[in-house]
């Protein structure tokens, strides 16, 4: 990392993608969680060198994707934090699209974090065992389709029951929960909510990290 200030952002990291890869496979250059490509997905310039192009599909024989299967990826009620670059593309907030989530199959949904068309938010949810709780980044707000790249920073605080949302350093949002957080077997994917027709996501995601930790102030602001 080129800014860490306490040497610390290396501490609970499991997989940190670059994705500079322009087809194929992009690969996990901490861990071996490499992410397997769906439908040929191009890259383009990042924000920090090359990023990963999606282009939204609603056919689902046609959706691009990156995905992987590991125990290491397997949350379940513990901490752990998601960073990354998004870049809404095509100019358009039409419909609700995912960055990326834990769930390959309506009964193995774990996590997603997505715009959320019906909120006009970037937004996190769990599932707690009896459907998701959600949390949007209000503090952010409605989040623009004129070339611009945002930083998304989401968790998930087993010690407090919380999951937060934080976008570009701002406040972050929260909200709490009281049941825990689920296990499941499924895929990490990045790019689409695959059992959802519609969720593709539409535009660029660069520099994905996960932490099975909950990240400071400072390391966010690092980030």
């Amino acid at each position: 990392f080129e800014v860490d200030s306490q040497g610390t952002l290396i501490n609970g990291l499991v997989s940190y993608w670059k994705l500079d890869e322009t087809s194929g496979t992009r690969f996990d250059s901490f861990g071996t969680n490499h992410l397997t490509s769906n439908n040929n997905i191009i890259s383009l310039i990042g924000k920090k060198g090359n990023a990963t192009n999606f282009a939204a599909k609603t056919d689902r024989l046609e959706q691009q994707y990156l995905h992987v299967q590991s125990f290491s990826l397997d949350f379940g009620d513990q901490d752990f934090t998601i960073a990354g670059w998004v870049y809404i593309g095509g100019g358009s907030k039409s419909n609700s699209m995912a960055i990326l989530s834990k769930a390959d199959s309506s009964t193995s949904r774990q996590f997603l974090l997505e715009y959320n068309k019906n909120v006009d938010r970037f937004r996190f949810n769990v599932n707690a065992g009896s459907g998701w709780i959600g949390v949007n980044a209000d503090n952010l707000g409605s989040p623009s389709v004129a070339d611009v790249w945002y930083y998304i920073v989401a968790w998930h605080d087993s010690v407090n029951n919380q999951i937060g949302i934080q976008v570009n350093n701002e406040n972050s949002n929260t909200a709490s929960h009281s049941t825990g957080m689920i296990t499941t077997p499924s895929k990490l994917i990045v790019g689409t909510f695959i059992d959802v027709p519609g969720y593709a996501w539409n535009g660029a995601i660069d520099e994905l990290g996960f932490w099975k930790r909950v990240l400071t102030s400072q390391e966010k602001s690092d980030l």
